[in-house]
């Protein structure tokens, strides 16, 4: 045998890494069409709860308002910045080139919105006509 010539008993690459190969073709979650369909959808239908959380705040600014800190200012128009950026990036995460970017303004609108969600949960009797998920996840 030659050096570097492997032999018949070695694995090859993709074999020692992964055995998914071996798997019936629905088992291979990337591979089966109807995984993607479902990952599809619900990505989907997150986008668009992000879209209509951020056209609510339009809607109902007057609970949006009173769930904010008393310590940040100009309150009302922190309710329509953060509501107009919630509608960009639910509109830019629907357009495959612009995906990245709106995934990371998601992400500092999460950051940005945190410091209410966290006043919520210490004050917990000021809010207890919101359920929790809504106070634990941020919007």
């Amino acid at each position: 045998m030659k050096v570097g010539q492997a032999s018949s008993l070695s694995f090859s690459t993709r074999q020692a890494g992964s055995l998914s190969h071996l798997l019936p073709y629905g088992a291979n979650r990337r591979c089966d069409p109807r995984w993607q369909k479902k990952q599809n959808d619900f990505n989907l239908f997150g986008r668009t709860i992000i879209h209509f959380a951020g056209i609510n705040h339009f809607i109902n600014t007057d609970f949006y308002v009173n769930v904010m800190p008393p310590y940040i200012p100009a309150q009302l128009t922190m309710v329509y910045v953060s509501g107009f950026f919630e509608v960009v990036d639910g509109a830019g995460d629907l357009i495959p080139r612009l995906r990245r970017a709106a995934g990371w303004g998601l992400i500092a609108f999460r950051i940005a919105v945190f410091p209410v969600h966290l006043h919520m949960a210490k004050n917990p009797l000021n809010y207890s006509a919101i359920p929790f998920w809504a106070i634990a996840t941020p919007s």
